[in-house]
């Protein structure tokens, strides 16, 4: 059985030279070309400028700064630090593990992989350095591993071919990391008889569902020899936790679902920005006439170019929308985020660093439909 789960935003710093040891490129035969797209990965974080989350150029994130090209993406630097990924995770999920649940996830007779955006795959026990890459879906963190042959989905399905497996278990809980995968190829690939169920928690979704698939996997499924008696599609309870193995990669239509957080953090984000028009307008010196729609109207005749005032009426329209009326933005989404960008750009040309305009807007789920 493989078991599947992802990676953690916090890490441990620290670490020693690489070791080899138990790095899955040593159990697949196509481990050349996962370390070729690792390569490839890396390249586009250290130099592509469109590389940027919540505002800051990848290669300037702090995890980001010792990154080297060792051994682990086909490179000869010998200066990295690596770490087991067991232990060089420190998230939510390897929180709840705790030491009790790393061991056993160690030395657990079932196969596990984790999802990185930055390593794709890579065992308990693999050697990597610290890094920062998150998954955003129309970044190359994404799509260098979806849209490229082999895809991720590829070397999952030559792992599982070269293992004999016959059971996937899905434990990414973010919704982002499992469209990593398309999850119909890789069941037809493995055959008849293939079980890939994916697990949801009655509790929480997405990331928050973490801590708790922590301690399902330490308190039960690493420790089952073979646990058969999981019927798909029926909610169980296991400890504390009530959870699901869904046939499908969506929860329960009753259950926690991860496109109203969406929904929440793009209004959160929204909001924000319809901030950063109160900012800009205060840094121009305009009176207030305590009302948005009337400062901005106002702008004008202080000098501010008439387009200018043009992106700030759409950000304060399409948000008045989303927040008072509950309307989504939809196809309106492209036209708010083009506002706030130009907008932020207007800003800086007039020596002006408004933080309220620097949302990495690729990091959102999208918008609401």
């Amino acid at each position: 059985m493989l078991i599947l789960t992802i990676c953690s935003f916090r890490k441990r710093r620290g670490g020693c030279r690489y070791s080899a040891d138990g790095a899955v490129i040593s159990r697949l035969g196509d481990g050349h070309k996962l370390v070729a797209r690792r390569a490839k990965v890396l390249s586009w974080l250290q130099s592509d400028p469109k590389s940027r989350f919540q505002g800051l150029p990848l290669h300037r994130v702090t995890y980001n700064r010792g990154l080297r090209c060792g051994p682990d993406f086909g490179g000869e630097e010998e200066a990295g630090e690596y770490l087991p990924a067991v232990e060089r995770y420190d998230g939510r999920l390897y929180r709840a593990l705790g030491d009790e649940g790393k061991l056993a996830l160690l030395c657990t007779r079932h196969h596990v992989l984790i999802l990185s955006g930055l390593y794709g795959l890579v065992t308990p026990e693999e050697s990597i350095q610290l890094y920062s890459c998150p998954v955003i879906p129309s970044a190359a963190s994404a799509t260098l591993w979806t849209n490229l042959p082999p895809t991720l989905t590829d070397l999952l399905v030559h792992y599982i071919r070269e293992h004999s497996l016959t059971r996937v278990w899905d434990l990414t809980a973010n919704r982002t990391y499992r469209r990593l995968v398309n999850w119909k190829q890789l069941a037809k690939a493995i055959g008849k008889g293939a079980q890939v169920l994916h697990c949801f928690s009655a509790t929480a979704a997405g990331d928050n569902a973490l801590p708790a698939f922590g301690d399902l996997l330490r308190d039960h499924l690493l420790r089952e020899p073979e646990p058969a008696a999981i019927e798909p599609d029926v909610p169980r309870d296991l400890g504390q936790e009530r959870v699901v193995f869904s046939s499908t990669p969506e929860p329960p239509h009753d259950w926690p679902r991860e496109q109203y957080l969406a929904v929440r953090d793009l209004a959160d984000e929204v909001d924000r920005n319809r901030r950063g028009v109160v900012r800009y307008l205060q840094l121009k010196g305009i009176p207030d006439p305590h009302s948005l729609g009337a400062w901005i109207e106002v702008a004008a005749p202080y000098g501010v170019p008439h387009e200018v005032v043009g992106w700030m009426r759409t950000v304060n329209e399409l948000r008045n929308k989303l927040i008072y009326k509950g309307v989504p933005l939809g196809k309106a989404f492209g036209r708010f985020r083009s506002a706030c960008e130009r907008l932020r750009a207007q800003a800086r040309s007039e020596g002006h660093q408004i933080e309220e305009f620097d949302t990495d807007w690729d990091s959102i789920a999208g918008p609401p439909t």
